[in-house]
Order: structure tokens, then sequence, then C-alpha cells
């Protein structure tokens, strides 16, 4: 467990071993190097019975967004079932640096050591619900079943389920919203994130010093994020190059042009950029682009400064984090993912941590609300270049599954659409923000927001 980086669970075990066997902590130092002070005559007996049921969000080796997302899920899902929530960051040890959880919510190793539960018996307590977007199909039609259809608060009655294990890349909150028991009953992705995290002290730190730094808040800021592929990804729905190319950069120099009359902004009228990317060819693209363009009343094209590209990093992460928090205080935001249909859990996350103010104290920055959203995509061109985009959070495709995911109480996928929970993927079902590539042809005051 500790060469796989599973710290915390390593440490436990351990826990458990030196109740059983105390004269194991004279070799304990070969196992878990650093532990030797932890000795069998510190510790309490263990105890068999858990003072509550509980959720444990088991978090999956996937982007910050989808990371997000999952935990808000897990938070609904206790609140629709009567328990609490635990937080397994798993092999997510670095994006954990960037968050702090909230004073309700504890982490499983967390609970185990201050309850002193003996883990053969939480095991033994303990049920599993895994299931990705990916998932073979039987596999994630069964997961369905429960989620989108079924009363987990009764499915789920027994001892053998007082701890229920969840991993997942999906937003399932949405399955839960058209599951017939709960439907109404789902809180928004921004409030239920809000229950669950907040931005760690040195992510806070970081942007802070950045606002102070820049002065941003002072005039209009406009927020672009280019997702652009990063060596070593794969190949699902992820962008297909390292950086914009010219014809890519100049479509979306004339969104932001666009974007701009659409929120209101007189031409001329001064304005920041606060731009974000994952590679530095990117940002070196866009960076050309945009300062070749001259866009009338620009007056500062802004990035993170001194940025680790590497979101497999503590600072990768919580870098990440903090131009997530900058990005959340623009007055308008336009996202690319390149080479997609432009699904962004990024770009969904940014949106809800709008709603979080705390950080901006003392601070002159745009506060609550929602915000126009633009994006660009490759995908569509027949129809336009810059379309308007939703603000609100979907949960991945899932429809390609077929029959696989008629349940008991109808199609989840078309559940999903009925009830706007489904990403839109047609290209008519895009509102063009300007015909052709004539920015000046933007109609003021054109922007649209969902709630999140």
């Amino acid at each position: 467990l500790y060469r796989l980086a599973f710290y915390e669970l390593s440490r436990l075990y351990l826990v458990d071993a030196f109740r059983e066997n105390p004269e194991l902590e004279q070799i304990a130092d070969d196992f878990v190097p650093g532990l030797w002070a932890l000795t069998a005559s510190a510790l309490q007996p263990a105890v068999q019975s858990p003072p509550d049921k509980y959720i444990v969000v088991r978090n999956a080796w996937i982007g910050i967004g989808n990371v997000l997302a999952c935990m808000a899920s897990a938070w609904v899902l206790a609140q629709l079932t009567g328990r609490k929530l635990l937080v397994d960051w798993n092999v997510n040890t670095v994006t954990r640096t960037a968050f702090t959880l909230q004073p309700d919510v504890q982490t499983f190793e967390g609970h185990l050591e201050s309850t002193r539960l003996n883990l053969t018996a939480v095991r033994r307590m303990s049920e599993s619900l895994t299931f990705f977007h990916m998932s073979d199909s039987q596999d994630l039609g069964m997961a369905m079943e429960l989620i989108g259809c079924r009363d987990l608060a009764k499915e789920w009655a027994s001892p053998e389920s007082t701890y229920v294990h969840v991993s997942t890349n999906l937003y399932f909150a949405a399955m839960l919203d058209v599951n017939p028991h709960y439907k109404g009953k789902v809180a928004s992705y921004a409030s239920s994130l809000k229950e669950v995290v907040r931005p760690g002290p040195l992510v806070v730190k970081r942007a802070r010093a950045f606002v102070k730094r820049n002065k941003v808040g002072k005039e209009f800021l406009l927020g672009l994020h280019v997702r652009a592929r990063v060596e070593g990804e794969d190949n699902d729905d992820w962008p297909r190059s390292s950086k914009p190319e010219p014809e890519l950069a100049a479509r979306i120099v004339r969104c932001i042009k666009g974007s701009l009359i659409s929120s209101g902004l007189k031409d001329g009228e001064p304005f920041s950029i606060l731009f974000a990317s994952t590679t530095k060819k990117a940002r070196k693209a866009m960076k050309t682009a945009i300062s070749e363009a001259k866009i009338p009343g620009l007056k500062n094209l802004l990035m993170l400064d001194n940025m680790d590209m590497s979101r497999r990093t503590v600072t990768g992460a919580q870098d990440a984090l903090a131009e997530a928090l900058l990005l959340s205080r623009a007055d308008s935001l336009v996202r690319v993912v390149i080479g997609t249909q432009g699904f962004s859990s990024f770009q969904m996350m940014i949106n809800a941590l709008r709603h979080q103010d705390e950080w901006t104290e003392g601070l002159q920055l745009r506060t609550g609300g929602d915000f126009p959203n633009f994006m660009v995509t490759d995908s569509c061109l027949e129809h336009g270049e810059c379309f308007f985009s939703d603000g609100g959070i979907f949960p991945a495709y899932i429809a390609h599954h077929g029959s696989h995911l008629d349940r008991s109480c109808g199609n989840i996928p078309k559940m999903l659409v009925d009830g706007n929970w489904a990403a839109k993927r047609e290209c008519h079902l895009h509102k063009p923000v300007y015909p052709g590539s004539d920015p000046s042809k933007t109609t003021p005051g054109t922007s649209f927001h969902t709630e999140l």
C-alpha cells in the first residue's frame, strides 16, 4: 500500500496490525518509513460499530474538474439518503493539496482513526458502487438502475451497506435528479460543491497576490481558457493538439471580440484578458495571436506567472485551482477545448466557484451570480465559429451504451435530456454569437445564463 502511495491506508492497516501483534512495532519502519514513533502501547482498542451510515467518495485518477463534480454529487447522495459524507482522496494525493474540506466533511482515513474502527469489520459493512462513462455497458446499466430509479435509502438499509463507496468520473447528481424518488430534491452543483470543499490557503494566497499585483477588477475582465493536449493524455474526447493552430487562434480572437460586444462593452472601452491554458505552447500561440490582433481597448493580457503546468504535482494542482479562482471573477468567459465539441468539466468548476466569495474579501472583484459563457469549437463550423455556452454542469455522454440504459423507470439518457441535464451535442442546438466569421455583426446584450 505504501509503495502504491496509499499512505493513509497503509498507516491505518499498520495500526490494526499493532493491535493484533504489538511486537510488529519493532519492524514497522521497514514497511512505512517515518512511523517509528507510532507504538502499540499508545493505541486504543478497536471498536466494531460505527456511529452512523456513510457515503465514501473514493476519488479516481481523474482531472480536477471531474474530481469536484464527483464530490459534489456524493454530497447530494449523502443528503438524499440520510448519510454522512466521507472523502477518500485515494490516489489524488496531489489534488487534495489544493482544497480544504468543509468542517462537516471528514476524510475516510480520519474517520477510521478517530472512531478506532477495525478495518476488517469496516470491509464487512461496505458496499462498492463503481461506474464511469466508458464502463462496460452492462455494469453501467446496473449502476444507472440504482442511481436513476431506486429508493437508495431502502436499497442500502442493511448493516452490510453501512459504508457505500462510490467511485466515478460522472456528475451523477443529474441521474439522481431524474430518479422518481428524488426529482426536484437535488441541490445545484454550485451549492453542493460549497458544502464539500473550499480553496486551500496556499491557492487563495496565490490568487490574492495576483489580483493585488495586477490590479484585477479595475476594468472589464474577459476570461479565456484554452484546453490544449498535454503529453501522455489518452484520446477520449481530450484536446487534439498542444496548441491552437493559426486558423483556430484567429477564430478565438474573433470570438473574443464578439463576446465583448455581446456582453455590452462599447468599442474601445478598456478591458483586460485573463488567459489560462494547459500548455506553454498554447500560451505562446494565443499571446502572439492576441497581440497581433490589436483589439481596441485591450489594456492587459494577464497570465498567472511562474506556472507549474503539470496537474500531477502539488504546485501544479494548486496553480490550476488558482487559475480557476481567478477566471471565476471574470465578467465573461470564453473557452476552447482544441479539436473537440467543447465539453469541459474545468469550465463547469469555474462557474461553480463564482459562488464561493470568501477568498475575495477586501478585493474589488465580481462576486456571486452567474456570468456569460462562450465557446469556440471546430466541430460545428457549418453553423458558426463562436457560440453562446451554458454555464451549468452536465454529466459526460452515456447514450452510446444504447439499450443497456433502458431501466425500470425509463431510458436514462432520454430522462436526462427531458430534465435538461444533457449537454447539447448537435450543432444546430448551439446558438452562434454572430453569423459566419464577422464579430461586428454581434447583437449587444444577447448573452444568456443558466442556473448552476
